[in-house]
């Protein structure tokens, strides 16, 4: 038989990842002080630390943080396609857990008093605000990056959807994790000769899952490096302590390895640069007692739209804005990151992030830009994107106002129209050949609800100005036929209820590209007409969509260079076949009958 020992050297072995080979948790004093930080265990905590525990320890033993990692991870190459990081933050430093715990896990409420005490605690101790770590890179995205971008294929051969993926690998490290803390634990115990060893013999609630769940750390996967304070900001989660501590020696120009100073990191905030520096993005959620509204609202501006859902009992944050924090301390406005990206286009892209569920609030921060900066808003970024086209395209959001979200947060052109008027260039293409036409037929224009308006109203003042509707990008895409193959993410949930309006709204935004010298007629270089593309599309509204087109004189019947017709498509279309089958026999019938006669 083995030795208890051996079983545990064999039971580090599973924390083998693909690019580390033969690492194993060796600095336990490291792993039980982060297994305190994250449960808020200030007592513990304190006492490891006076232990003369590290709080920089690393209880992986990795010789450097940039093990593995590729070179280029964060190099211009990827300024199409800027990294961006899964949830997964089990080699983060505990000063970057005390800051959350595991409200992120749980999707919960930070104790912010807590995390304050935590996070003063490891600092006085030495933890370094700066400091580096690993975090794997997410293969695919939830939100497309701009127009006509295909869906992503780098999931592995063979591998189940991107969420399975995911969470499975990161339940089975933290299994690892607590696995290992247990087995830790009965070692001592034994050899302490201290009574009742079994009570480490019951598997947490992540062991469990282990033995299932195991060879998902063997999938290939990525990683990129982030600092600590710079991912605090990024996440807008509690980052005051850290403001506290360094007082007047923050380095507000500290470079993360992509290249962001503190100013472009808030830019990219989850809760905004109109945030107060003691406000975080999860004081959002919903109280889950049986009092209504949020738990604190982190805009001290007297008339933020939060103010509507404060509930009844709530404080509000009253620190200085994130932006004038900043300010303050001397932040370069102008500063670009490694992929040219200035303040404006990071403001604008809250939805790259992995959890993205509500707009940051950054109007106040934007009209402070525009007249304060104003060389930034025709500042491509190296990709040629430029600010107005992700201000549209932030358009394209998940829009879910309910009782408990104020629908003016939404207002996304409250950012668009003061660009336009500060002269941004509306003719701008960017480095893919699309115009601001085609991030509009992208994005929600086909909506019914007030977005959905406003974004017509929108290709209205463009068209008008004389943007070409005709442009085709390097993909060979006009922005009508963009629109024709773009479905808006939750809207099937709201068709039955809206069915009688999108019929209208084809005809509006047809009728505008027509109007404008565009010719419906026109094929694609595939030689498929815009009927072709709209029966492909899994949309309830495409079938209105359909009819509108053949009022309009286009051929359902018309062939594309593989020799199908648009019915053909329709009709291999699983949402929406029926529609194309009944149409299809109608026509067979109205023909059989006519040729009797």
């Amino acid at each position: 038989m083995r030795p208890f020992c051996e079983h545990l050297n064999l039971a580090l072995v599973f924390l083998l990842i693909p690019r580390k080979t033969g690492y194993e948790v060796r600095d336990f004093s490291a792993l039980e002080l982060c297994e305190a930080v994250t449960n808020g265990w200030t007592d513990t905590v304190d006492s490891i630390l006076a232990s003369g525990v590290d709080p920089n320890a690393r209880f992986d033993d990795l010789d450097s943080v940039f093990s593995g990692v590729a070179e280029n991870w964060a190099s211009e190459e990827q300024c199409m396609r800027p990294p961006m990081f899964e949830i997964d933050e089990t080699e983060a430093p505990v000063l970057r857990r005390a800051a959350v715990g595991d409200s992120e896990v749980k999707l919960g409420h930070p104790d912010k008093n807590k995390a304050t005490h935590l996070m003063a605690t490891l600092l006085q101790h030495g933890a370094d605000p700066y400091g580096l770590y690993p975090q794997p890179i997410y293969n695919r995205r939830f939100f497309s990056l701009f127009p006509g971008q295909p869906k992503d294929k780098d999931e592995p051969d063979g591998v189940e959807d991107k969420d399975t993926v995911f969470y499975r690998r990161w339940k089975a490290r933290m299994g690892v994790i607590e696995k290992s803390l247990r087995l830790e634990y009965k070692r001592r115990h034994i050899e302490k000769g201290l009574p009742d060893p079994e009570q480490y013999d019951y598997e947490g609630k992540w062991e469990e899952m282990l033995e299932d769940w195991i060879d998902y750390l063997d999938l290939p996967f990525r990683y990129g490096v982030r600092s600590v304070i710079h991912s605090l900001l990024e996440g807008g989660m509690v980052v005051q302590p850290i403001f506290d501590f360094l007082g007047d020696k923050l380095e507000v120009e500290r470079r993360d390895p992509q290249g962001r100073t503190l100013f472009l990191a808030a830019c990219r905030s989850r809760v905004g640069l109109d945030a107060a520096t003691d406000g975080v993005y999860a004081d959002l959620r919903r109280r889950g007692d049986d009092k209504r509204g949020i738990h604190e609202n982190p805009y001290p501006q007297p008339n933020n739209p939060w103010k509507e859902v404060e509930g009844e009992t709530f404080t509000t944050c009253t620190g200085p804005t994130m932006l004038s924090f900043l300010i303050s301390h001397g932040a370069d406005l102008l500063a670009v990151d490694n992929y040219g990206k200035n303040a404006l286009h990071l403001l604008f892209t809250y939805t790259d992030h992995p959890w993205a569920f509500l707009p940051p609030l950054i109007d106040n921060a934007v009209e402070y830009l525009i007249k304060n900066c104003p060389s930034l808003i025709n500042q491509p970024d190296k990709a040629g994107f430029y600010p107005l086209h992700l201000a549209i395209w932030r358009m394209n959001s998940i829009v879910k106002p309910d009782d408990e979200r104020p629908a003016s947060i939404y207002r996304f052109e409250e950012t668009v129209d003061p660009l336009i008027a500060a002269g941004a260039d509306i003719f701008a293409k960017d480095g893919l050949g699309n115009t601001v036409l085609h991030y509009l037929a992208g994005s929600r224009l086909s909506e019914v609800d007030r977005l959905g308006k406003e974004q017509r109203r929108l290709l209205q003042t463009f068209l008008k100005r004389g943007i070409d509707p005709k442009a085709r990008n390097a993909d060979g895409q006009t922005a009508l036929e963009i629109f024709c193959i773009t479905d808006d993410e939750g809207r099937e949930s709201a068709f039955a209820k809206f069915e009688d309006l999108y019929y209208g709204i084809g005809e509006d935004v047809f009728g505008q590209f027509e109007q404008a010298g565009y010719s419906l007629q026109e094929p694609t270089p595939a030689g498929q007409t815009l009927m072709h593309l709209v029966a492909g599309l899994e949309s309830g509204p495409a079938w209105d969509w359909f009819k509108v087109l053949e009022a309009k004189g286009l051929d359902p019947m018309a062939k594309d260079k593989e020799g199908e017709t648009s019915m053909d498509i329709g009709m291999k279309n699983i949402y929406n076949f029926k529609y194309y089958w009944d149409d299809w026999k109608k026509k067979q019938e109205l023909w059989a009958s006519t040729f009797s006669e």
